[in-house]
């Protein structure tokens, strides 16, 4: 799983993350960057370690694959700069410079589905091969949740 000599490396790029977001976007970057390199040419990260390392690190999984996706989708100093410039957090660079589709803001959602957007938002924006085995249960859920609103707002529509 996580070994001595990188783990030291990951800690302390997590401590800059979570110092501010001007430096903290470059540490995501870089945490990314050193990630990437622990797949050692394969597709994906060993098993478990993902896992791992969002519980040492107390961050979610989606949070460190984000900071891949990052690290890869910029690969250079450079880019990085740019698109720094371009959306200056976090939040805003996840929203509308890793995402495939860039996300509407909510003040362009319509009222009563601004939710739905933005579930819909964040469903597109997983990226299947992040997901574990343990994700399987999640997906039947969030299926099951689906097709009881599906049937709650068909319910509604025959009722009106």
């Amino acid at each position: 799983m996580v070994t001595q000599n990188w783990e030291s490396e990951i800690r302390r790029l997590e401590e800059a993350v979570n110092k501010g977001d001007g430096d903290g976007l470059r540490a995501r970057w870089a945490s990314g960057r050193y990630m990437l390199t622990l797949k050692n040419g394969r597709k994906l990260l060993p098993r478990g370690t993902l896992g791992g390392l969002a519980k040492e690190l107390g961050v979610h999984r989606s949070e460190l694959s984000a900071r891949m996706k990052f690290g890869q989708k910029y690969p250079t100093e450079e880019q990085l700069s740019n698109v720094i410039r371009q959306f200056p957090t976090w939040y805003e660079l996840k929203r509308k410079a890793l995402t495939d589709n860039p996300r509407q803001t909510d003040a362009d959602d319509k009222p009563g589905n601004s939710k739905l957007r933005r579930a819909l938002g964040l469903v597109e924006g997983i990226d299947p091969a992040t997901l574990g085995d343990d994700d399987d249960t999640l997906l039947k859920m969030l299926e099951a949740s689906i097709r009881r609103l599906v049937g709650a707002v068909s319910t509604l529509k025959e009722a009106a």
